[in-house]
């Protein structure tokens, strides 16, 4: 199982376009949960995913401007 935890800006539309790059790699998510810090202007997402997202997943990720930090780890 591989843990990727995405910080983000609370806008409509970032997770499901993190759940898009995913999906494109046909990579499952078997739990996700999404954290929104008291000033609501920014999120933590915590996925469990059963296979780790390649390298150019992990750069569109990072390189997006609603997403302020992308980790990726193994459990």
């Amino acid at each position: 199982t591989h843990s990727l935890v995405i910080r983000h800006y609370n806008r409509v539309g970032v997770l499901a376009g993190v759940l898009d790059l995913l999906r494109r790699e046909e990579i499952n998510v078997e739990e996700m949960e999404n954290t929104i810090f008291e000033d609501a202007q920014a999120a933590c997402c915590t996925l469990q995913l059963d296979s780790s997202p390649s390298e150019s997943t992990l750069t569109a990720l990072q390189e997006s401007d609603s997403i302020l930090q992308v980790m990726l780890g193994s459990r």
